[in-house]
């Protein structure tokens, strides 16, 4: 009798219909019908007990797998800070872009970081650098009137590491996020420049899974004159840099 009415129960909660699943309804209308305001699904193979995917700090979301198969994603869908926050030049060795003696244009890379995207995504990168600026020898503060140009930008790659080439970059963009400061003295001869400034720069791509180089490039300009003294050096990371990669999926 008892094995008659739990039978009985059970066939009330579910229906069968056309191949048709119902649970808590007797007219299912799809393949798999769970009725009811309150309802919900529980796989215990998803939960954080099981799936080390599933951190139990927040609600980890589902994704649906080539096979069809319902699994947590490595990266979560909203999106990830896949490089976290870092200063980018350590302030024990701040790193020195100077014009040539005469003044001029002068570009040189002054750091980089490396970045994997496990799917597509939406990348954005955020920096601020710290700069200084001296005069040519980086001994005093710059005292001549004439304008100065201080400039950030990034260069992006892919690679791949490939078993016979090794590792093999292709450029994706240049002259990236670009930030600048222009200053200039009031009147000449007074040392008005001094302390730290900040270039603060981003851009945002679209890009595919992959492994990804970004390279941070550093500008110093100043017109240019027979002797030093319009020429310069900027002086990067002496104050903390911050940089971060966002991916958004």
């Amino acid at each position: 009798m008892f094995k008659n009415t739990m039978l009985a129960l059970t066939l009330g909660a579910i229906s069968y219909c056309n191949a048709q699943v119902g649970v808590n309804t007797t007219d299912p209308q799809n393949t798999i019908h769970i009725a009811g305001a309150t309802s919900g699904v529980r796989v215990d193979g998803l939960n954080s007990t099981n799936n080390a995917r599933n951190l139990g700090t927040r609600s980890a979301p589902v994704h649906v797998d080539t096979n069809g198969d319902f699994i947590i994603p490595t990266a979560p869908a909203d999106g990830e800070l896949i490089r976290p926050e870092f200063d980018l030049i350590n302030n024990a060795a701040p790193v020195q872009v100077r014009t040539s003696a005469t003044g001029g244009q002068v570009i040189n890379v002054i750091g980089n970081t490396f970045f994997t995207l496990e799917q597509d995504a939406i990348v954005m990168v955020n920096y601020s650098l710290s700069f200084d600026c001296k005069d040519y020898t980086n001994t005093s503060n710059i005292s001549d009137p004439s304008p100065k140009l201080v400039q950030n930008f990034l260069t992006l790659y892919s690679f791949i590491n490939d078993p016979v080439s090794g590792t093999v970059y292709t450029t994706l963009g240049g002259g990236l996020g670009v930030s600048g400061q222009t200053y200039t003295n009031a009147t000449g001869d007074i040392e008005a420049v001094g302390g730290y400034l900040y270039n603060n720069g981003s851009f945002t791509r679209i890009l595919p899974a992959g492994n990804y180089y970004i390279e941070f490039n550093a500008l110093v300009y100043s017109s240019i004159n027979t002797d030093t003294k319009e020429a310069f050096t900027a002086v990067f990371g002496q104050d903390r840099d911050t940089v971060s990669v966002l991916a958004i999926y």
